[in-house]
């Protein structure tokens, strides 16, 4: 039995993040993240964490579990909703799109930097 090289998508359970999980899902093992709620129309693994807390990667380490990562796509954003002058809004935006990709780098880099792995950054909120 040959096992599937892993993926990993933040943002997947939606949008583009989603699109790419359905590509991918007859190829690779799948590792899908996101703050909402998975539906069960993929068949993946799924975590629901906030990309932009630090620490919430430790669960996506665990998960992993010495498995080779062939493709990492950071694809978590959110837009800006609030009022302009509302510093939380900033905050939740900036946690989200540059600390998350922050976040992603650091804690998956060392683990696929001897790989031949594909890395995808999106941005599209």
């Amino acid at each position: 039995m040959t096992t599937k090289p892993l993926a990993i998508i933040t943002g997947a359970a939606s949008g583009i993040g989603y699109a790419v999980a359905q590509y991918l899902e007859k190829t690779h093992s799948l590792l899908l993240i996101d703050r909402a709620e998975f539906g069960d129309h993929i068949q993946a693994e799924t975590l629901q964490f906030d990309v932009g807390e630090a620490v919430e990667w430790q669960k996506l380490t665990d998960s992993i579990n010495g498995r080779p990562i062939d493709f990492l796509m950071l694809n978590a954003g959110v837009g800006f909703k609030n009022s302009w002058i509302d510093p939380n809004g900033w905050r939740e935006m900036m946690n989200t799109n540059v600390f998350g990709i922050i976040n992603g780098i650091t804690t998956l880099l060392p683990l696929i930097e001897n790989n031949k792995a594909t890395i995808v950054i999106t941005g599209s909120k």
